[in-house]
């Protein structure tokens, strides 16, 4: 089990209001090129490789045209459209309640993060046979839940996200836990068909981001997601995470091999983003939009 105070201390390198350089912009620049590149071309591998012929791909790419041309795109008018539930919560409150010697109940406004326990083995079997998780979510991770039958590696933090009716509706992990470098994977994923598209993802994220990097003083919190899942990766960009690279055909899904994005956030990148405050305990804890 890791403990908290153990985890080396990193400290944010660059103050919180320092514009980017125009290097940075360039960067992100390129990085958003390369992204949508390689998306796209992974977009029509998997099509071809689905049964679609050539023509019902162009079909498709003339579909995409139109519809980000009747959105405004190129006229100044997309940005209202592009984004309906407008930006990533900036703003973090929350209570920490410890659960026992080493972990912790993370509160928020609508939802909680309670450490996973045995007692959850039956949710994470259930989730693991929808057919959304199937398709989004790493098979190996959710195959090592299940193996591990609720203990815990010293290398991993597994959380089942509750929400503001208690009742269980995912799970958000730090696992790989490096403590020499400071970093750590994370996983997200809501088990809970009625619970998708909610906002309960951006609030479970933000409550775990501020846990890795306030209470483990880790430096870089990096995340992989399938190369097709757009709504996903347009989730960790309003996050704040940042493109690093692609992982060509790096994991199997049914019998194809996929290719993998690799995102990430350092600390004083959350900083830069977020503010962090702490709840009394005799108020709820909130996450709001700012």
């Amino acid at each position: 089990m890791i403990r908290t105070q153990t985890v080396a201390h990193y400290e944010p390198s660059i103050s919180t209001d320092r514009p980017e350089s125009g290097d940075e912009q360039a960067r992100r620049v390129k990085q958003r090129e390369t992204m949508t590149r390689v998306l796209a071309n992974s977009l029509v591998n998997q099509l071809l490789q689905s049964g679609c012929g050539e023509g019902e791909v162009i079909n498709l790419a003339t579909q995409i045209l139109h519809y980000v041309t009747s959105r405004g795109f190129g006229n100044g008018t997309q940005a209202e459209a592009a984004d309906p539930h407008g930006e990533a919560p900036t703003v973090v409150t929350w209570r920490l309640q410890p659960a026992s010697r080493d972990r912790h109940v993370i509160a928020g406004s609508r939802v909680s993060l309670q450490p996973l326990e045995s007692s959850h083995l039956p949710l994470l079997k259930k989730w693991r046979e929808d057919p959304e998780i199937r398709k989004t979510c790493s098979a190996k991770f959710l195959a090592d839940l299940m193996g591990r039958n609720g203990r815990d590696p010293v290398d991993h933090l597994e959380f089942i996200i509750h929400d503001e009716h208690r009742r269980p509706i995912g799970l958000v992990a730090l696992f790989h836990i490096d403590e020499d470098v400071g970093q750590a994977e994370m996983a997200k994923l809501l088990g809970e068909p009625s619970s998708r598209g909610s906002g309960y993802a951006l609030e479970a994220t933000g409550l775990l981001l501020a846990y890795a990097f306030r209470v483990l003083k880790l430096y870089r919190v990096y995340l992989r997601t399938k190369g097709f899942n757009l709504h996903n990766i347009q989730l960790n960009e309003r996050l704040g995470f940042q493109f690093e690279g692609i992982l060509r055909a790096s994991e199997r899904l049914q019998d194809e091999l996929i290719d993998v994005v690799l995102m990430s956030m350092l600390a004083r990148e959350f900083t830069a983003r977020y503010e962090v405050r702490e709840s009394p305990a005799s108020e709820p804890a909130e996450l709001s939009a700012s």
